[in-house]
């Protein structure tokens, strides 16, 4: 899935956050897949304002079934 590839190669440092996002906007489903792989790039990197808004951007979006708002909700609740 070339989403998840797109996730894996920001990851390595050959695609930025930015781009990872450029092609899923907010209301889609690859959105919440996307969006979920910044929201934990960002904390991961020490970035935790800008991770915690993605992970809220996540779970606000519409496509509730999805991995991504299902593993967001999971992580405010944690408080992670």
């Amino acid at each position: 899935n070339i989403w998840y590839y797109e996730n894996v190669l920001m990851y390595k440092g050959l695609r930025s956050p930015e781009q990872v996002l450029t092609a899923a906007s907010s209301d889609s489903v690859r959105f919440s897949t996307s969006g979920y792989a910044v929201a934990n790039y960002l904390l991961l990197k020490g970035d935790v304002p800008r991770g915690r808004e993605m992970l809220r951007r996540v779970a606000d979006s519409p496509h509730w079934n999805g991995f991504g708002v299902v593993a967001a909700e999971a992580d405010i609740v944690a408080k992670r």
